[in-house]
């Protein structure tokens, strides 16, 4: 996919960082050039300032300079003239952060194209790497040690920042992270679009955007002090996509959960203590009367229980008038109405769970997006009776996105589906994840999607005393390690009763857990 290159662009130039020209060629490493003297632009051999190994550029092709503190370049009569946005230059023009001097046609394949940029960084330490981006590689997640690429940046959180495409082009996320995430000098609110010459900040970390590569730079660019305010006059950065950016997660200490049976109270759940962070995936396996669905419904506030659940600085049962349009729940039964079309139920969802404020204009771009984003985009005019249970599943998924919800609960979505659109709905289900959001999931069918998941809640019945109990919470591979199996279905053979067909050692796990 082509990304669109922008005719104007409307960054913002930070008062108080240096700006330097960045060098990106396809065929030699990256290099930066300081801004402290007047630079010239030539061919590599010519003794220019800056030299570029391209046969496309003159001996004195371009000069680059500071005046009054503007950044100002001009093309000095070159034979292939300098490009920037799609356009050959004719007169002197001032630089911006981000802006991209191209010595090639915008029409010329990429590999061969050679670029300046100028970029918020220090001359010394910068070194640049390529990621591929677009065609069979649809979403880069940035992150120190849990991303697609790990960023060795004290400033960059686990998971930071997503890149990735849509039907509509490529868009940046933030995934929660602490420190932030700055696309050509404004904070990204929601999910952002993307155009060949942005230039991302990711902690300390530069992410120069082009057709079909990231440009990954690390090293000592300016650390930032904080993410800017939006200036009233910026233009549309965001499209409200998501607000789920908070730095905030979902703390659960639960002490125990009671239910009344036969006149007396009996503890169904006891102990449950973790936490799930923004942009997590999280399987919860457990093996009969573990009290998973219970769970659920007492995280989510609807049926509370002894102990505190927190989402952010809030307090989920304290707080729950105000909390619950933040908690989205899918349920095993779908329940939309069969004579609605799929357009008709997701705007009437929009419109009762988003604010009074928001306008039809408003509530439509949200019901596009989710439709888009779960693969409904077809059937939007189709009465929900004439539905697949697999496009149902997904449309009582949508209901719930359009209000964007911070949390997602789903009771079993793939009960009844084959493998392979169990396996397309995880991956829906992952996609949510990655905006930032924190979905937590019950099903039957783990090792589906095992690789799609970050974290695994084992929930188990103990024998000495009834209730469900907490055994492990982790990454798939350490919940496989810890129970010693190769499949997660194998982690609920290992603790369920001998005449449930298990090995009935939920007790053992819990000891260990508990001892670890």
């Amino acid at each position: 996919m082509t990304m669109r290159i922008p005719t104007r662009r409307w960054e913002r130039r930070d008062e108080d960082g240096d700006l330097a020209l960045v060098g990106l060629f396809p065929t030699s490493p990256a290099r930066v050039w300081s801004l402290d003297k007047p630079l010239v632009v030539g061919r590599l051999g010519s003794d220019a300032d800056v030299e570029i190994p391209s046969g496309f550029v003159s001996r004195e092709h371009g000069q680059v300079g500071v005046v009054a503190g503007r950044v100002l370049y001009r093309d000095l009569n070159s034979t292939n003239g300098t490009w920037l946005a799609g356009e050959r230059l004719t007169d002197t023009v001032e630089l911006r952060e981000g802006d991209a001097l191209c010595f090639a046609s915008a029409a010329t394949p990429d590999d061969v194209v050679f670029r300046l940029v100028l970029a918020p960084v220090r001359a010394e330490g910068l070194s640049w790497r390529k990621v591929p981006f677009g065609g069979n590689v649809q979403q880069v997640v940035f992150g120190r040690g849990l991303g697609d690429v790990d960023v060795a940046d004290s400033y960059v959180s686990g998971r930071h920042a997503s890149v990735y495409h849509s039907s509509k082009g490529p868009y940046i996320i933030d995934l929660g992270s602490t420190n932030g995430v700055v696309l050509n000098g404004y904070p990204v609110k929601g999910a952002v679009p993307l155009s060949a010459g942005d230039i991302i900040r990711i902690g300390q970390t530069l992410v120069y955007v082009t057709d079909d590569v990231l440009w990954v730079g690390e090293g000592v660019p300016d650390a930032p002090e904080g993410v800017p305010d939006v200036p009233e006059d910026a233009p549309d950065a965001s499209i409200r996509r998501s607000s789920a950016t908070s730095t905030n997660g979902l703390a659960i200490d639960i002490k125990e959960k009671n239910v009344w049976t036969r006149l007396k109270s009996k503890t169904i759940l006891k102990d449950v203590h973790l936490t799930v962070s923004p942009g997590e995936f999280v399987l919860i396996l457990g093996g009969s009367g573990a009290g998973k669905t219970t769970f659920l419904k007492a995280v989510m506030g609807e049926s509370k229980a002894e102990g505190t659940i927190r989402l952010g600085d809030l307090d989920v049962y304290e707080e729950y008038e105000r909390i619950k349009y933040q908690i989205g729940y899918v349920p095993q039964q779908d329940l939309v109405r069969h004579n609605d079309t799929v357009y008709e139920t997701l705007f009437a969802a929009a419109r009762l769970r988003l604010p009074s404020h928001c306008s039809d204009d408003e509530c439509e771009e949200r019901v596009a997006w989710a439709t888009e984003l779960l693969g409904l985009s077809r059937e939007s005019d189709t009465m929900v009776g004439r539905l697949s249970g697999g496009q149902r599943k997904r449309l009582s998924i949508a209901v719930e996105l359009v209000g964007d919800p911070k949390l997602f609960f789903l009771d079993e979505p793939d009960s009844g589906l084959d493998g392979v659109m169990a396996r397309a709905l995880m991956q829906n289900l992952r996609s949510i994840a990655d905006l930032g959001k924190m979905v937590l999931v019950i099903t039957h069918g783990p090792d589906r999607a095992a690789d799609l998941f970050h974290k695994v809640i084992v929930l188990a019945k103990s024998d000495r005393d009834g209730s469900g109990h907490l055994l492990f919470c982790g990454s798939v591979n350490e919940a496989k390690t810890f129970f010693g199996v190769d499949t997660l279905e194998g982690i609920v053979g290992r603790i369920n009763r001998s005449d449930e067909g298990g090995e009935g050692r939920a007790d053992y796990y819990l000891d260990k857990w508990e001892g670890r």
